[in-house]
Order: C-alpha cells, then structure tokens, then sequence
C-alpha cells in the first residue's frame, strides 16, 4: 500500500465496526472512509446513535469490549495504529492522539487541584522535575486563554465555571503537542458566549500548532463556524463529505438535506395585536443566601424587579445564559418557591402567597415540560398511568382520565399502544412527546417549557417545536419558553425577555430583539451564535424533503 502524503495525519480506509448481537443494526461503523490533514478542522456531522463516537474511540484506541473492529485500518501518520487499548496504543495516546470529551466536569478529578492534574499528565509522559511541570502547566493555562492562571492552577474543578473547565480539560489534551486532537461534542452544554470562546480557541490552537482536529457535533451551526471539511453520518455510514461550503449550500444526500432543513431558522411573524392577559408579573425579586466561611454567607440576587404581561395564545422566550435566573423565575411562577417581593397574578387573581388546596387547584392550570425527558419520567410507571395520574388526581374517573391518555397520545403523535410501555422502551424524542402530553392532559392555561430541546437532536427539537406550535394552536394555551439557544427563541418566540444576573436587559417582539438588539449584552448573545443568527445558515436547505 503506498504511503500516504506526508501532511496527512490520519487517513482512514474502509473502517467496520460490530456491534453486539441483539443491537438495532449489525455495525456501528460501516466502511467509513476519510483522511484528515495537518492543521484541518475535519467536522464529523450526525445524530445521536449514527456512529460518531463509536469511530473516535476507534481512532484514539478506546473502542469498548464488547464491539469489535470488523474490517479496514486505520493509519497514523502512514503507520497503522497499535491495537486497541494494547500498551502501545497507551504509549502513542495523549502523546500523540488526545481527545476531549462532552462533560468536562466527569474529565476532572474533584479532589484534585487543577494544577496537580495537569502535572500528572506531563509526569506520566516522562516530564522530569516539578519545577519545569509547573513552568509548562502555567504556559498550558495561558494557552487556553484562562484568566488568572495562578489562581486556576491552585483550583478544585468546583471552583471555576463549566467554560473554564472545559479550558482546563483542552489544556490538559494539548499537554504534550498531540498531532491529532480529537472533540466530541465539547461545546453542547456551554452557554453560547461561552461556546463561541471555545470554538474560537480550537480553531485558534489548530491553526498554530499545525494540528489535525476532528471536531464531532450534532449542530450544524459549529460546523458553519469552524469546518474546513464536513463528513454526514447517518446509521454508521459516511453518506456524504466536502468542503464546509459544499456541504451546506449545496448537499447531495437526502439526509443531509433533511438535517439542513431542521434547523431552527428565525421567524418574521409580528406577535398579536393586544391578547388577553392570562398572567401578570409584577417586581419579583428572589435571594439565597451563599455560605462563604463557616459562619458567613453573603446574599446572591436570583431575581430583581422583575415585570411582564403574558396573553392567551403566545409564546414569550426567556433567554441568557447559565445563572441569568431562568429556572429561578420558572420555579417562582410555579410557586415551588416564594418569591422574596413582587406580586403574580394569574387570570386576575393573586397567587403570590396562595398555598394548599388553592394553589393544588390553580397548578392544574400552570404545568412544565423539563430539559431531561430521561429523568423526568418514573422508569417503573407505564405512560399512561403516568399521563392519567394528573386528570387522576384532580378528580377524573378511571375510564375519563384513560380516554384523555389515547387522545394525548394521538395528539403528541404517539400510537395508543404506548400508553402500556415503561420509559426505557422509547427514544429520547419519544419521552419528550410523552411529557409534552402529561402536561397537557390538565389543559393547562400556560405551559412552562424549560430548556425543553436543548438536549435532543436537530430533526426530533425540530419535530418538538412544530409539535408545541401545532399544540398551542389547538388548544390555546400562552407558553413561556426557557432557552439559552437564540436560534430555538427566534424560531418559536413572539416576545422575548433577555436576562442577565437576575433582571431583564432587553424585551420586545422576538424578530426586533435578535435583528436590531439595544443592549449591549444582547448584541454579544446574538454575535456568539455559530454560523450567526441571521447568516447563511438561516436559509440553507430551507424546503429540503
């Protein structure tokens, strides 16, 4: 076999992957083909369940038990890889392949410094003396762009935000110059500043460290920020690849045009002139009290004078990043805690302070679909004792309440026979559908959705926010939608409200905001988004089948 070119870094051929017996399809890789260049950000695109991160932990030498390699090779540099997991794959990993994972909290040891951890990593590799570990450790931490180094290396991962932690956890991948640096999905649980940095940061590193990145991610619109070249993956096959450009303006494949069309694009509707008011806020502020000693602890400000109407029939975002006081707000209308000042009303009555028996009857009407569709569902409970335990417990009869389950059922587009399945028989999409019609099935007035689609994939949030449209059109019901994804606010949203450490910043219709905000703390959310809010990305493969 000839040698490949010198600057090709990984080059992969006809790769097979099996999977136990039993499992949905007989290969997790099905001859996947590709080669990855020095300094190229190689973008590797798809679902959840398509393969991805079964092919990265091929490449770096992880690949589990229980699958094995059923065809091809994979070469490093023109050499063919050690075995998987052999002491020779030990030896050429981090040295020269490194990866960084999803969660970079579970990457970190929680009782150890950050710089002792990252110091570890150079003494396993054969870096003598403490002092020289620390000198590059510190070179590492302002590589990264982290501020106050000196203070990050003496850190417990606690300490510092998700964003520098995942700084931390790349510092740590690019500890020993690796030619090959490989992502999977590093970005998913960032806010979208914070993603932004970090996407910035790789392409920054690959750039001056010649390195190879195959960077793997179900959102299309990191790929319209950062790929040099794109490969499609879909049920273990590579079903297309090319140029960033190539693939996003002018796709081949049906798949690929299907995940092009599911992206939320944002929407130019005007919200409705003047809707019934069917909830009022008025000045809620919330505090905690934050332990900083033994015997001290200083207040934080969840809340501040916070005002808004919401009409019947609309859908009013709620958007900023990680501790802006979303949830705290959601939790506060739902009264799952008490507000500290202000006033809520609900159909012109005051719930403020409403408690028991009345505030039992008025939860009927105020429901909430959370972000984990996994662990919101009772893994013991079947679907439709769990969608009937509402209309249950608020006084509908057995044969009422299993009635209302198969009309939910068809509604959310689920068959009837789902009601007799338990959780762990259905998708994630599938959950989420399912708590979409446990909230409904007490035709609630105002539904609450809190990050509902943050965690799914592109086609099934799509599938999600058309079926939430669908829903409120039917049954009329005002929505306030919790997100840190402007792209997902600007596509469902006729208001919205922009929070930043407990107040509102910026509100108006949703089109206005994002296209003209005021703000400057919105202007730098709308920036951030990858492949920009209103760039090409908004209308490629618009209309695909």
């Amino acid at each position: 076999m000839e040698a490949p070119p010198a600057e090709t870094v990984i080059d992969v051929s006809n790769l097979s992957v099996g999977l136990p017996e039993g499992a949905d399809r007989p290969l997790a890789v099905e001859g996947a083909d590709f080669t990855i260049r020095a300094g190229e950000t190689f973008c590797l695109v798809g679902e959840s369940g398509s393969g991805k991160s079964v092919l990265a932990q091929t490449i770096i030498g992880m690949l589990p038990p229980q699958l094995r390699l059923c065809g091809g090779e994979v070469r490093f540099r023109g050499r063919p890889l050690p075995p998987q997991r052999s002491r020779a794959f030990e030896t050429l990993r981090s040295r020269e392949l490194a990866m960084i994972f999803q969660d970079a909290a579970a990457s970190l040891d929680p009782i150890q410094r950050i710089g002792h951890q990252l110091e570890e990593i150079l003494q396993v590799h054969g870096v003598s003396g403490r002092r020289e570990r620390r000198r590059r450790v510190m070179d590492l931490l302002q590589a990264v762009q982290l501020p106050e180094p000196d203070r990050i290396y003496r850190a417990y991962p606690h300490q510092i935000s998700g964003g520098q932690a995942q700084r931390v956890v790349i510092a740590g991948a690019l500890a020993l110059e690796p030619q090959l640096l490989i992502a999977d999905e590093p970005t998913t649980a960032l806010d979208v500043t914070t993603q932004a940095e970090i996407l910035h940061l790789m392409a920054e590193l690959a750039r001056t460290q010649n390195a190879a990145v195959m960077f793997i991610t179900h959102d299309i619109g990191v790929v319209a920020e950062i790929a040099d070249t794109v490969a499609v993956m879909c049920k273990g096959k590579i079903v297309e690849t090319g140029t960033r450009d190539a693939v996003l303006t002018r796709p081949r494949h049906p798949y690929t045009r299907r995940l092009l069309a599911a992206v939320p694009r944002p929407a130019d509707s005007t919200p409705r002139t003047d809707p019934a008011p069917v909830l009022n806020v008025e000045g809620l502020a919330r505090a905690y009290r934050i332990r900083t000693g033994l015997f001290s602890a200083k207040p934080l400000k969840a809340l501040q004078d916070i005002s808004f109407s919401l009409g019947s029939g609309e859908t009013l975002g709620v958007v900023g990043e990680s501790g802006s006081g979303k949830s705290t707000l959601a939790r506060c209308l739902l009264r799952l805690e008490e507000p500290d000042e202000g006033r809520i009303f609900f159909d012109g009555q005051d719930i403020t302070t409403a408690h028991g028996a009345r505030m039992q009857a008025l939860r009927s009407q105020l429901q909430i679909v959370l972000q984990d569709p996994y662990s919101a569902l009772d893994p013991r409970q079947k679907i439709g004792s769990a969608i009937a335990e509402g209309p249950v417990i608020h006084g509908a009869s057995q044969s009422e309440a299993e009635r209302r389950v198969h009309e939910l059922l068809d509604l959310v587009g689920l068959p009837q026979l789902a009601a007799e399945r338990y959780p762990h028989e259905f998708s994630g999409g599938q959950r989420q559908r399912i708590c979409i019609a446990r909230a409904l099935a007490l035709e609630p007035k105002i539904l609450i959705a809190d990050e509902a689609v943050s965690a799914l994939d592109v086609s099934i949030q799509a599938q999600i926010l058309k079926l939430f449209q669908d829903l409120q059109q039917a049954m009329g019901f005002a929505m306030i939608f919790i997100t840190h994804d402007l792209m997902v606010a600007a596509a469902i949203c006729d208001r919205v409200l922009v929070m930043r450490g407990g107040t509102v910043v910026e509100r108006g219709a949703a089109a206005d905001v994002f296209r003209s905000p005021h703000d400057a703390y919105t202007q730098g959310l709308v920036a951030a988004v990858p492949g920009g809010l209103y760039g090409p990305l908004a209308s490629a493969g618009a209309g695909a089948p």
